[in-house]
């Protein structure tokens, strides 16, 4: 049996509960503006080490080289959102009564069903000013707070509209609401209290 949340399915048979990630068109369209931004210093960090060469000077041996450690940084974040882990991104083994949280594509971590204390259900508004102009990224999140009050982020939930509404309270109800649709079905195995924050809101 599978359902459908936003751009999430969960996969259910008789040994476990999977959640899965499909990317949307938003995700393209991001990937597609960072790959953009990558390609900007790593040409000009390129001309610059071009010109190192021939002329023998440090400045532009220097200056290209930094635009092209910021060109790979902006190249990686940018393959990130592609290559990154989709599959059973959080499993609950039933018979073992255990959730596994894949982080990365080859890094997991296990928690015990009844270890698990609370849901917490939140995000971030990151504002970056430049220029006297705002440039937004807002994300929800999921995190499992343990019996022991150790707090895990386990799921972070991007919004599927390729353009804002720039309606706070409408984008946040969204995310929010595909947290709690998320949580409902792998609370059906946990038992878990879960509570709302608020949006942190981060300026750069």
């Amino acid at each position: 049996m599978t359902k459908q949340i936003g751009n999430f399915s969960i996969e259910e048979n008789e040994e476990t509960v999977s959640l899965h990630y499909s990317l949307s068109k938003k995700d393209w369209i991001d990937f597609a503006v960072k790959l953009t931004i990558a390609i900007l210093p790593l040409s000009i960090g390129s001309l610059f080490l071009y010109g190192a060469v021939y002329k023998n000077t440090i400045l532009e041996l220097v200056v290209g080289s930094g635009f092209l450690i910021a060109g790979c940084i902006f190249f990686i974040d940018a393959v990130s959102m592609i290559i990154r882990v989709r599959r059973n991104i959080v499993r609950i083994l039933k018979k073992e009564s255990k959730l596994v949280h894949r982080k990365t594509l080859l890094t997991s971590d296990t928690y015990e069903l009844q270890d698990i204390k609370e849901f917490i259900i939140s995000g971030k508004d990151e504002q970056a000013y430049i220029r006297r102009k705002s440039i937004r990224r807002m994300y929800g999140t999921i995190e499992i707070k343990l019996r022991n009050n150790i707090i895990k982020p386990i799921l972070i939930i991007n919004p599927t509209r390729v353009f804002r509404t720039f309606n706070d309270s409408s984008d946040k109800a969204d995310l929010q609401k595909e947290a709690k649709d998320i949580i409902k079905e792998l609370n059906r195995y946990i038992k878990a209290e879960y509570k709302i924050k608020n949006f942190k809101i981060e300026n750069f």
